[in-house]
């Protein structure tokens, strides 16, 4: 049975001394690797029935480093699901993608005003 989750939480607020760390200025620690309600609403998302009919249960670790793990698998926050967005290698390729979509959208709306 999938537990609740609550889509308005602030992983912010289960993250040790991360607004205090923000207002002093300093490193703040990351809710992707110190929020425990993240990594538990992970593990309940990600843990699944594979193809094969094995179960994918992901464990929580017991260290930040160890994130969530199945079998001989470590897997961190980033790493479940991975957005190259703001990857330096892949900006390029991103801004083509973009320019590429709204050139071929704009043809076809002006398309299919004729």
């Amino acid at each position: 049975m999938l537990e609740a989750i609550d889509i308005n939480f602030d992983f912010t607020t289960d993250t040790p001394h991360y607004w205090e760390d923000f207002k002093y200025g300093k490193s703040c620690k990351d809710p992707d690797m110190w929020s425990p309600t993240l990594r538990k609403y992970q593990q309940l998302l990600y843990s699944k029935d594979l193809p094969n009919g094995e179960m994918f249960k992901l464990e929580i670790g017991s260290t930040p480093n160890n994130y969530l793990y199945w079998k001989d698998f470590c897997f961190g926050s980033d790493s479940i699901i991975n957005m190259y967005i703001h990857h330096k290698t892949f900006c390029c390729i991103f801004r083509f993608i973009k320019c590429w979509i709204i050139y071929y959208l704009n043809i076809d709306f002006l398309l299919n005003l004729v």
